[in-house]
């Protein structure tokens, strides 16, 4: 089916060396706090989510939504929060393949 004229296709890409951290974050939590941001200001959210994942990828889109849900709980109005929130309760669809 045609996806219309306002269909977006983004690509995210990401360093697989799960023991490369620095501190006591752990490796995917660091991987969605700085995802997620991005995410947000790419426009991300403002309209309905398809989210295709990949193995790792997988695990990072479950961390992102969470950290998205966990962001809103504490929300301010016009917060990162806000837009995180906005984020999660449009995702519409995901699919996990060769994800753990």
């Amino acid at each position: 089916e045609d996806l219309g004229p306002r269909a977006r296709i983004l690509s995210a890409g990401f360093k697989t060396a799960l023991l490369d951290f620095e501190g006591h974050t752990p490796p995917l939590q660091g991987l969605s706090r700085h995802l997620l941001p991005q995410l947000l200001d790419a426009g991300v959210g403002e309209r309905p989510v398809v989210f295709v994942t990949h193995s790792l990828g997988g695990l990072l889109c479950k961390q992102l939504l969470a950290d998205a849900a966990e962001l809103d709980a504490n929300a301010g109005a016009g917060s990162l929060g806000e837009r995180a929130g906005a984020l999660s309760r449009r995702v519409t669809g995901l699919l996990f393949y060769s994800v753990p």
